[in-house]
């Protein structure tokens, strides 16, 4: 009888990389599925996902996008940041066709309604994110205090960081190939360029928070009127290879 491939067994962080993301707010990337894996996760994303406007919480329905956001590779390294038990509170795509605007420097935290804030993001690279197609930019050590806010046109997100606490200088390009994620806190400062290429970035981004913190789904524009997708998904240790 034919036995089954071994699966890989789920990696937690090195003390080096605890260290670094404790120390820049942010950690990777790590490889987690193959070319062909993600070639066929896109593929699905796009005839099931992308067809339509929802983009958010779409774990909660859609079997691909649940199986990036559980794959048990970036499930291990966030419990390890985090503490057992967590649960995933929150998926996003972001996708950035050519000539998609910026998004400009901001805090996610500045944009949530946990008690208390307490969130560690997977940004999962569906297709590869380079320089050239808008790849994220961090500056490390910025996950301090939440910094004032301004509102400025002409960005994907109106809300963003008073420029003058933005130290852009100090800001670091995550390039990330397609099967490949990092892991990032809720206040490191973040943003991308307008993609000026020819080639789409698409991520994903997976939020994982302690099972004890509270979130106020009721408070966020985005799941207003949308019961069905306030609810959090509390992970064991059987998630998927």
């Amino acid at each position: 009888m034919a036995t089954a491939p071994a699966q890989k067994a789920p990696e937690i962080l090195n003390e080096a990389e605890v260290e670094r993301f404790a120390r820049d707010g942010f950690v990777g990337p790590f490889p987690f599925l193959s070319r062909a894996e993600v070639a066929r996760h896109r593929r699905a994303i796009e005839d099931e996902v992308l067809t339509g406007d929802d983009l958010t919480n779409r774990h909660l329905d859609n079997d691909s996008v649940r199986a990036l956001c559980t794959n048990s590779q970036i499930v291990a390294r966030a419990r390890h940041l985090l503490g057992p038990p967590i649960k995933l509170w929150m998926s996003t795509f972001f996708v950035k066709e050519p000539g998609a605007l910026g998004i400009p420097w901001h805090q996610d935290a500045a944009y949530w309604h946990l008690d208390p804030m307490i969130t560690v993001s997977a940004w999962m690279a569906l297709d590869d994110a380079t320089i050239e197609n808008s790849c994220l930019h961090l500056i490390p050590g910025s996950q301090g205090e939440l910094k004032p806010t301004i509102r400025e046109a002409g960005w994907a997100f109106k809300k963003m960081v008073d420029p003058q606490y933005v130290d852009a200088a100090k800001a670091q390009p995550m390039e990330v190939e397609a099967g490949s994620f990092f892991l990032f806190t809720d206040r490191v400062m973040h943003y991308s360029a307008p993609n000026r290429s020819a080639q789409r970035r698409m991520g994903l981004t997976a939020r994982f928070t302690p099972a004890s913190v509270q979130v106020h789904y009721d408070r966020f524009n985005i799941f207003r009127d949308k019961p069905d997708k306030q609810r959090a998904i509390l992970l064991d240790e059987a998630c998927h290879a």
